[in-house]
């Protein structure tokens, strides 16, 4: 394993939360869509769980983002394609928004950095990073 968290013979491992990937399709001029770009470009291994893809499923298709159902299908298939689904295991912590705890779960199962915009919402662990920390990371 390589020294730091979430990088497996060079490859990173991520867990996007659902702020990263709302921001990265409401502007392709951002951090956030320089780290989902990396997804389709194979230069990250994504992790998921199927409380993850529902999550990301109820959120793109809310009417207030405003994202076309070809968009919102497109992004749900390369998820789908391209993510790893593992099964996480729970991890006693509270979290302030139960939905947030997942998104930490399966972070900590696949040994990956959990991207997110709102580190707040998690515990202080060195593997929640915002997206301009992970792209800054070597």
């Amino acid at each position: 394993m390589a020294e730091a968290t979430g990088d497996l013979l060079g490859q990173k491992r991520v867990v996007l939360d659902t702020n990263v990937l709302v921001s990265a399709l409401w502007s392709e001029d951002g951090k956030p869509a320089d780290v989902f770009a990396m997804i389709p470009a194979q230069a990250v291994d994504l992790y998921v769980n199927h409380s993850i893809v529902a999550e990301y499923s109820r959120v793109l298709i809310r009417p207030k983002l405003r994202f076309s159902q070809y968009k919102t299908q497109q992004v749900l298939e390369l998820i789908n394609k391209a993510a790893i689904h593992v099964v996480a295991p729970a991890i006693p912590i509270d979290f302030a928004d139960p939905d947030d705890k997942v998104f930490y779960e399966v972070a900590v199962a696949a040994d990956a950095w959990l991207v997110t915009g709102n580190k707040k919402h998690f515990p202080d662990d060195p593997r929640v990073i915002s997206p301009a920390e992970f792209l800054s990371l070597d």
